[in-house]
């Protein structure tokens, strides 16, 4: 009987430091897998840290260089003035020499220097200012018949007008409409440009 107690004794015996043995090592996995976690945690927010601090200095380094090459006028730009007047409802189109103090010049800076224009166009090669203008352009001919040649007037703002060219085309051979309209008070032609197209056609 002693001997059954004592078998029966030793296998309650090996069960329970199994047991035990069990618990201690589940609880020693927990505790590792904790610290794993805990490292990989401290891991993932400093490599989040590194891709943030990275993100902001490429994001910088973008504006930098945005602002560094921000369009500027060139020294070989072309620069327009549009001229609008309000009475002859006209706009003419000039082109003017670059000042030398506009080379390099941004849009923000053109508009300060030219706070009376208004920018209409910009880029390094081409410049193009708008502004309204009281009054008429000087730019209206009238075309009359006198003693059988073409004479050019200019008219004034106030309608008068003034001898601007005297040619020696002979209004002979013209086409009729245009002799008509030179005989009823002249034919009239706007910009210089067309008045010269047209004194070239009749020549």
């Amino acid at each position: 009987m002693k001997k059954k107690y004592i078998i029966i004794l030793l296998i309650l015996a090996f069960c329970i430091g199994l047991i035990i043995s069990s618990v201690i090592i589940n609880n020693t996995k927990s505790e590792n897998i904790e610290s794993q976690m805990k490292t990989s945690n401290v891991d993932d927010e400093k490599i989040s840290d590194e891709c943030t601090d990275e993100y902001e200095a490429m994001q910088l380094e973008q504006i930098q260089e945005t602002t560094s090459s921000e369009v500027k006028i060139s020294p070989n730009c072309e620069l327009v003035l549009n001229k609008f007047y309000l009475q002859c409802e006209h706009t003419i189109s000039e082109n003017v020499e670059l000042p030398q103090e506009l080379i390099n010049m941004t849009e923000d800076d053109l508009q300060a220097y030219f706070d009376d224009w208004e920018v209409f166009e910009f880029s390094s090669n081409k410049v193009v200012l708008y502004k309204t203008f009281e009054g008429q352009c000087n730019e209206h001919y009238l075309l009359k018949n006198i003693d059988g040649k073409i004479v050019v007037f200019k008219v004034k703002d106030n309608g008068e007008t003034e001898l601007y060219q005297q040619t020696d085309i002979s209004t002979e051979y013209l086409p009729e409409t245009d002799l008509i309209n030179m005989q009823n008070g002249g034919l009239e032609i706007f910009t210089t440009q067309e008045l010269n197209k047209v004194i070239e056609d009749f020549e």
